[in-house]
C-alpha cells in the first residue's frame, strides 16, 4: 500500500491497485476465472497441490497471451510473483501505456525502483516488481501521515 501511495500522484486519474500479493489459492482462483471468462472448461477438481488438474488449463490460457503463472512450483511454467516475498502488484483502470509512465517517472525521480514493470494489454494491467522505495521517500510519506520515522 505505501508503494502504491507514492505511486498515486504519478498515475493517471482512475489507476486501481487491482492485485497485490496472493495465495497459492487465490492464483487458483484466478486461474479458474480467467479460463471461464476465456471459456475453457475448468475442472471441478482443480486444487493447488496437484498440478495435473490445472496446468492444461493454465497452458491454454498462456498460450493465447494471458500473463498468468503457476500456483505451486514443480512445473516448467514459473511460479507467480505474487506468491513470493516481493512487493509485486498489478495496476489497472486507466491507460496502460500512462499508467507505465507514471511508474517510469517515479523511478526516474529515484522515489521507486522497480525490477520489472510489465504492461499486460491481454490482462488490461501493468504489472509492477519493486526492487527499492528510497529511505527518504517512505520518510516523507509517513511524515505526511503524521507518523514518527526513525
Amino acid at each position: 500500500m505505501d508503494a502504491f501511495a507514492i505511486l498515486a500522484p504519478l498515475l493517471p486519474h482512475g489507476t486501481q491497485l487491482t492485485s497485490t500479493a496472493r495465495t497459492p489459492q487465490d492464483q487458483l482462483n484466478l486461474i479458474r476465472a480467467q479460463a471461464r471468462s476465456h471459456g475453457l472448461v475448468v475442472p471441478a477438481n482443480m486444487t493447488v497441490e496437484n498440478s495435473q488438474t490445472w496446468l492444461d488449463i493454465l497452458s491454454k490460457l498462456r498460450q493465447a497471451g494471458i500473463k498468468i503463472n503457476a500456483p505451486a512450483p514443480g512445473t516448467a511454467v514459473p511460479l507467480s510473483p505474487h506468491l513470493m516475498n516481493k512487493i509485486v502488484f498489478d495496476l489497472s483502470g486507466a491507460g496502460l501505456i500512462a499508467i507505465k509512465q507514471g511508474c517510469i517517472n517515479a523511478q526516474n525521480r529515484k522515489l521507486i525502483s522497480f525490477s520489472q514493470i510489465l504492461m499486460e494489454p491481454k490482462n488490461n494491467a501493468v504489472h509492477c516488481e519493486i526492487r527499492t522505495i528510497s529511505q527518504s521517500t517512505l520518510d516523507s510519506l509517513y511524515r505526511d501521515r503524521g507518523w514518527a520515522t526513525a
